[in-house]
Order: C-alpha cells, then sequence, then structure tokens
C-alpha cells in the first residue's frame, strides 16, 4: 500500500499557527526533530490501522512525547488526511510555501 504523503506546514516567525499546527515550533524545539518526521511517522500509525489514541499512546511510548505534543501531531495528520480523502487531492498545509502538485 502506498503512503499517503502529508506536508509539514513551513511556519515563520511572524507566522501565527492556529490549531494543532501551534504546537509544532515547540515541538520541534523540544525534541529535536523536524515536523516532517514526527507527520511521516504518524501517518505510517494512522494508515497501519491505528486509532486516534493509539497513535498517540506509541508516540508517548515510542517517542516519549507527551499528551499534548502528540495529540496536536495526530490531529493535525488526521484532519488533512481527511481533506485529502474529501477532495481527492495532495496533502499539503495552506502555509506551506510550495503549491500542491496535481496528481492526475
Amino acid at each position: 500500500m502506498k503512503q499517503t504523503r502529508v506536508i509539514a506546514p513551513q511556519i515563520s516567525g511572524s507566522d501565527k499557527p492556529k490549531g494543532p499546527a501551534s504546537y509544532f515550533p515547540s515541538i520541534e524545539e523540544k525534541y529535536g526533530q523536524p515536523m516532517q518526521h514526527w507527520i511521516d511517522l504518524t501517518v505510517q500509525l494512522l494508515e497501519g490501522g491505528a486509532t486516534h489514541m493509539e497513535a498517540v499512546s506509541r508516540l508517548k511510548q515510542d517517542h516519549h512525547l507527551g499528551h499534548g505534543h502528540a495529540n496536536a501531531i495526530v490531529a493535525y495528520v488526521k484532519a488533512k488526511l481527511a481533506e485529502s480523502r474529501d477532495e481527492n487531492t495532495p496533502i499539503a498545509c495552506a502555509a506551506s510555501t510550495s503549491p500542491p502538485v496535481p496528481t492526475r
């Protein structure tokens, strides 16, 4: 099965992200990995059949993320996956600097 690619948002110093993405700068700082790392890992978990809370638990247990940080990542990824399924378009964040590439 082909893995869906969820693109991490590009957040600049002047951007004030809302929702789960508002946690992303502190997640990168605290855990030392770029958001794309955590997003890719979460996509694998969810597409592998994990529920929301199972994915949160795995991020907490296997990677020592705090509950709020893990929950924010899973919520963001689930929302982007739902958008992709609803629109049948590539997944990219509105804050991304590059436009989505058509898949047709």
